[in-house]
């Protein structure tokens, strides 16, 4: 068990692979059924382990789990990897300073379309319980899907599109690539902010968040936080409790205190 899943009381988001193919299926069907696919409102419980909306077990907390030298080796080794392939990623988008930013979006569109596809080809669901499909016709219709405007909406393609879309314009302007965080930092928004109230990232990230929104570009409720607005998820945090009512505040207090 990670040491997040601990504070949690063991909720956690399953893995990313898994969330991708959940919001890629739910994605299809609503385009398979001409029904609207609210992209930024997605349930959680989808997505975890355990339900959120529930009362937790008491966590048990425990810190005294540490890697190994092969697991920090390995992890280096990954970081570097992929600080290299960002570095490579960054030196072609210095080589085009004249893209807009839709037309970097639309490249990395195209450039996920494959891998998405297959992805969602392994996890449709059964023919006989969408009614007339075959599972020829549902392979078919998948495909159409994916290269669709339609695959464009799936939250972590529209959040990662446009991130990566971002940092592509303003490399122009840069001389060093994202550090090493923003590969996972981008995937991790991607997946998990539909589902989210709030989220806490770094700087680079909640600066391309909220340009993108205040742009129309990206439309979502969830509150952006870094640590150069702390305070305002303290506040945040605050507002929170002061909302509960109190006889769940009372319940909360026998239960966990």
């Amino acid at each position: 068990m990670t040491t997040a899943e601990y504070f949690a009381g063991g909720c956690s988001f399953i893995d990313f692979e898994s969330i991708r193919a959940s919001q890629l299926t739910a994605a299809f069907l609503a385009h398979l059924n001409s029904t609207r696919f609210n992209a930024f409102c997605l349930p959680a419980e989808n997505v975890t382990h355990q339900n959120p909306h529930r009362w937790l077990p008491i966590p048990a907390i425990s810190m005294l789990w540490q890697m190994s030298s092969e697991q920090k080796t390995h992890l280096r080794s990954v970081r570097q990897q992929g600080h290299d392939d960002m570095s490579a990623v960054f030196r072609h988008w210095k080589s085009m300073p004249g893209r807009q930013i839709e037309g970097w979006k639309e490249a990395e569109l195209r450039s996920g379309r494959l891998a998405d596809g297959e992805l969602l080809l392994r996890n449709l669901p059964n023919p006989g319980l969408l009614g007339h499909h075959s599972s020829q016709s549902l392979c078919e219709a998948a495909v159409e899907f994916i290269q669709s405007p339609a695959y464009a909406d799936v939250p972590f393609v529209s959040v990662y599109s446009w991130l990566y879309a971002t940092a592509a314009r303003k490399a122009k302007d840069t001389r060093e690539p994202p550090d090493r965080g923003f590969l996972r930092d981008t995937e991790t928004i991607a997946c998990l902010l539909p589902y989210c109230d709030a989220m806490f990232v770094d700087n680079m990230c909640r600066a391309y968040l909220n340009e993108l929104r205040s742009a129309g570009r990206l439309v979502f409720d969830t509150r952006i936080f870094s640590k150069t607005n702390i305070d305002d998820l303290f506040n945040f945090v605050d507002q929170l409790e002061n909302d509960v009512a109190p006889e769940v505040s009372r319940l909360v207090e026998e239960i966990y205190v």
